[in-house]
């Protein structure tokens, strides 16, 4: 089917290709974003399970995308597992960066938000759980020991 309003082939049953989707439900929005946030607060009362999963999701997902940016793998001892995964600061200055971005999930959106920064005064590499509290510990990881 082609779409209503470019003309391009929508590859689906829509009569709106995915780009044109976007821009008409932008423009709704604009015109009426009360309407719209209305009808979040609505579906996030009357489907709190369905809210709940997809919030899981789009933490995963913001998780999952930080950590690849930085490289994806433990980089002392080489763990994959993205449940095990976290950002670590190597000159332990992780407490000043924190009280400029946040914590947390809102750490993690802010480094994506700012194009995923590697800066010198902020030099950020990925550890997984058991290297990154070795080096709080000792200073240093037990696997450099």
């Amino acid at each position: 089917m082609r779409c209503s309003y470019c003309g391009e082939e929508t590859g689906t049953k829509e009569y709106k290709c995915k780009k044109c989707a976007r821009v008409k439900s932008r423009e709704a929005y604009r015109s009426n974003p009360e309407k719209f946030r209305e009808r979040k607060r609505e579906f996030k009362k009357n489907n709190p399970e369905k809210q709940r999963e997809y919030d899981t999701r789009a933490r995963r997902k913001l998780k999952s995308d930080v950590i690849g940016a930085y490289g994806g793998v433990c980089t002392c001892c080489g763990e994959k597992e993205m449940d095990f995964l976290c950002i670590d600061h190597v000159d332990n200055n992780g407490s000043q960066h924190r009280k400029l971005l946040g914590t947390g999930n809102t750490f993690y959106f802010r480094l994506r938000k700012d194009g995923y920064p590697n800066t010198n005064e902020f030099r950020l590499q990925v550890l997984c759980y058991n290297c990154n509290n070795s080096k709080k510990i000792r200073g240093v990881c037990i696997h450099n020991n």
